[in-house]
Order: structure tokens, then sequence, then C-alpha cells
């Protein structure tokens, strides 16, 4: 990517590093050429907003289909009641069901989509 842009010179061979191989890769980045490039990649990488894109790509890789609750659906599944079949539920489902011994507590196991994906 760097050498691409210009900012740098070809990769070295990682097998075989020469001397010369080092210096001419030294020289490269003194160039006018290469600094400029850099200073070009500096500036974009200035202007992005880094955390809000990993955040928005985090949600757009999020299964939501399959950390959707049964109960309660505009909260997080937090609680499984069945590996196999029983519902996902909130905690605030979980703490209604409790509240009202509707649910035995023995039973709940913390639901977490990549381990319930390998059951």
């Amino acid at each position: 990517m760097v050498a691409a842009a210009g900012a740098g010179p070809s990769p070295i061979e990682h097998k075989e590093p020469t001397a010369k191989a080092l210096s001419d890769s030294i020289r490269f980045c003194l160039t006018r050429s290469a600094q400029q490039a850099a200073a070009s990649i500096a500036a974009r990488m200035k202007a992005e907003d880094g955390v809000s894109n990993a955040g928005a790509s985090f949600h757009r890789h999020v299964p939501w289909k399959d950390v959707k609750r049964d109960l309660l659906p505009s909260e997080t599944a937090a609680w499984l009641v069945d590996k196999k079949r029983g519902p996902k539920l909130s905690h605030k489902a979980m703490a209604i069901l409790s509240l009202h011994h509707m649910i035995d507590m023995q039973l709940l196991k913390p639901y977490v989509y990549w381990l319930v994906k390998a059951l």
C-alpha cells in the first residue's frame, strides 16, 4: 500500500536483505516525492474518523438475527434458557420472569453468540 502510493519503496525480500537494498530503500524514503506522498497519506488519515468507522463496521457485521431476543425484542439477548431450543432473554426479561417466579434460575446460561453457534 505504501509503495503503491509512492510513499515508500517496494518491500525488500525478507529472505535475503542486503545492505544495498536497505540503503536504496532509505534513499527512496528521503526523496521529495516519497515525502510528499507520505504527507498526502497522513492528511487523508487525519481526516478519517477511525472510531466512528470502526463502530459502524462492528454494527454492520453483528449477526442481528442471532442476537435478537425472544421476549422484549428491543433488548439485547443475554441469557439462554436451554442450549438447543430455549428462548433468548435480555437482562430485563430475565429479571421480570425471576421476580414473578416464572423461571428456574438454575437453567439460565449466559448467551454468547459464537459459543451457541459452536454447539
